[in-house]
This record gives C-alpha cells, sequence and structure tokens, in this order.
C-alpha cells in the first residue's frame, strides 16, 4: 500500500496502452475503492468514478523558440495522428505550459544529473490555435521551463497529449546594447558632418557610450 502513497494521499495510476485506448474509444470505465484491514475485513465500497476512454493525440516532439526583444517565442510541428497511430480528425488546440526555474537548481540539475526543481509550479499559460506562441509576459534574466501539449475535442471533452519534450529559456537583453550602437553611431555621424541632431548628446556624453561598445572610432575637426 506504501507505494501508492505520494504525499499523505493514496495515487493508483491505470495504464492504458494507446492500443487499448484505441480500441476501447468512447467506453466507459468505472472505479470504486474499497479498504481492507484483512482478507475477510473490507470496507463499502467508496462512490463510483465514470471515466471515459478516448485515444488522445500524439506528443509533440520538439519545441524551438527564439528569443526577441518583446516575446519568446515557441514553435513546433502539428502532430498528424493519434498516440496510437490513427488519422486525427477534428480541430487540433494547444496548452503551453510555464514554470519559473531557479538557476541554482538548474545548474545543480545540469551537474548531478538530478531532477529538475521549478521555483513555481508549471501553470497553463496560454491556449493557442496555431502551432506557435509568442510569450510577452516574460523578464530578462529569469530561466523558464516550457511543455506544449496537444488539446482534442470529443464529446465535449477536452483530451491533452503526453507532455512535449520540455525547453528552458533563459532570456537576456542583448537588445539595448545593440541599441546603444545603433544610436551612438547616429551621433557620431551627425557630429564628423557638423549636422545638429535633435536630443543628441556633446562627445563628452557619447564618449562612454564609444568606449562601452568598443566598436566605434570618431575624430572631430576644428
Amino acid at each position: 500500500m506504501t507505494t501508492y502513497v505520494t504525499q499523505k494521499r493514496v495515487e493508483f495510476i491505470d495504464t492504458l496502452s494507446p492500443r487499448e485506448s484505441q480500441a476501447s474509444s468512447g467506453i466507459t470505465l468505472v472505479y470504486r475503492v474499497r479498504t481492507r484491514a484483512s482478507r475477510e475485513r473490507a470496507s463499502a465500497d467508496s462512490n463510483a468514478v465514470l471515466v471515459q476512454v478516448f485515444p488522445v493525440p500524439q506528443k509533440i516532439a520538439l519545441v524551438e523558440t527564439q528569443v526577441t526583444e518583446s516575446a519568446i517565442e515557441l514553435r513546433w510541428a502539428a502532430p498528424a495522428s493519434t498516440s496510437a497511430g490513427a488519422n486525427l480528425s477534428g480541430a487540433l488546440m494547444y496548452h503551453v505550459y510555464r514554470a519559473e526555474v531557479d538557476p541554482a537548481f538548474l545548474k545543480a540539475a545540469e551537474e548531478r544529473g538530478s531532477l529538475l526543481e521549478t521555483k513555481s509550479g508549471l501553470a497553463l499559460l496560454a491556449t493557442s490555435a496555431a502551432p506557435s506562441y509568442q510569450d510577452t509576459s516574460f523578464e530578462f534574466g529569469k530561466s523558464y521551463l516550457y511543455i506544449v501539449r496537444s488539446v482534442l475535442t470529443a464529446n465535449e471533452l477536452s483530451l491533452e497529449s503526453d507532455d512535449s519534450q520540455h525547453v528552458i529559456v533563459t532570456p537576456r537583453d542583448i537588445f539595448r546594447l545593440q541599441r546603444l550602437k545603433g544610436w551612438s553611431l547616429l551621433c557620431s555621424q551627425a557630429l564628423l558632418q557638423k549636422v545638429s541632431l535633435s536630443n543628441c548628446p556633446g562627445p563628452s556624453a557619447l564618449k562612454p557610450i564609444w568606449q562601452a561598445t568598443a566598436s566605434i572610432e570618431v575624430s572631430r575637426r576644428t
């Protein structure tokens, strides 16, 4: 019995293979639980729990990411079959889940090969009708874990696939430095050509920017 106890709750997983779920599509399973002190002494039945069985979409194999200044972009290929290999019928939706990861936990997991602990629980971030999503509610410097599940609707029930392979993203703000480089170049060109540019700082103010970017050489003629 102790093998089924998780956080002081009893949890039993009745595993169905993809072929079993395909062959049993639409049937209803009934579950009841009894406690037993001995073979001769058992409790009354618990309430009955009814579960309908349907094949679920095949899980998403790969999630690709790209960091832009305004969003973390996620992309994946839409599955074409169920987990049992049958053709999908009906429109697919996608559930995008996200959790924040503590960088210390991430480093420990990489070094020791241990399970990854998340700073916040995995939560549903968004539902997407397309095989892509743009996460605009992120912060530079934080680490995020994403998984995506395909969702198929049957008998007004949402059927989720298994988790996709997770992907971890730590966005860095490289875009601020690019803006500084572009602005300092524009101002330096105006300075060399003796053209007044609105909001452009003077040579003394530009000097720290040029030193920070280490990519521009400027000479001034009088």
